[in-house]
């Protein structure tokens, strides 16, 4: 699916990646969706792939591949990451400077 939770609000936006969890995990689907929301992978994808520049990144579990490095070679801009209550978001760095993606 292209980028399912694009131009959702936040709640539609849980709603519709609890859906497609829920029908992967529960139908046992393999379901593969583009997205340019680093935090909803984090919450709801079983594996991750990052590509940037044409090329991979990297690939693997979410909370191993989904880290401030490899973010900001893929985006351009510093990332940083936030810990609470066993849930993991990263944001970027209010005032970092954005580095062209295009060379």
């Amino acid at each position: 699916m292209d980028e399912p939770d694009a131009h959702l609000d936040p709640a539609f936006q849980h709603l519709t990646m609890g859906v497609l969890q829920r029908l992967a995990h529960g139908d046992d689907l393999g379901i593969m969706t583009s997205t340019h929301a680093p935090n909803n992978a984090l919450s709801y994808a079983d594996r991750v792939v990052i590509l940037g520049s044409g090329r991979l990144l990297s690939a693997g579990r979410p909370e191993e591949t989904i880290v401030p490095p490899v973010l900001a070679e893929a985006y351009g801009t510093e990332f940083e990451l936030i810990e609470s209550d066993g849930r993991r978001a990263v944001l970027p760095v209010i005032g970092a400077p954005h580095r062209s993606r295009t060379g």
